[in-house]
């Protein structure tokens, strides 16, 4: 899948995928990926907090399609189940992102757009982003 990232393609699911012991992030430095979910889920596998535990991090462009879901990120950092870095940018239509967190915040926001100006980068949500590693 990460070879299919990394030349800005389309991918579409066709089960789920659960990230090993030793697997990283998914990420994104295309400026074009798709990500079909196909009603499947792509579940990084943490429970508790770890260094750099976000399921996808995103310096290119994303566009994220549903049904499906994004789950078992648990980062130190910022992020959780989708982190943008620098001019990053994420558009999610009907996809699922819940029990991921991150160290600064306990809820994920919510809402049709959400700027997040202080990483340069935005989220553009149409699906739901719900509860985390943190208990919230």
């Amino acid at each position: 899948m990460q070879q299919a990232l990394n030349e800005g393609g389309d991918v579409t699911l066709g089960a789920n995928i659960t990230a090993g012991s030793g697997d990283s992030a998914l990420v994104v430095y295309s400026e074009r990926s798709v990500i079909h979910l196909n009603g499947y889920t792509i579940d990084r596998g943490l429970s508790s907090p770890t260094a750099d535990g976000s399921v996808i991090v995103v310096y290119g462009f994303l566009r994220l399609d549903g049904p499906g879901t994004i789950t078992g990120g648990c980062t130190t950092g910022y992020g959780g189940g989708i982190l943008i870095k620098g001019d990053g940018a994420v558009n999610m239509y009907g996809a699922t992102i819940t029990f991921n967190g991150n160290a600064f915040a306990k809820a994920m926001a919510l809402g049709s757009s959400t700027q997040q100006s202080d990483l340069g980068a935005a989220l553009y949500n149409y699906g739901v982003a719900a509860k985390n590693c943190f208990g919230a």
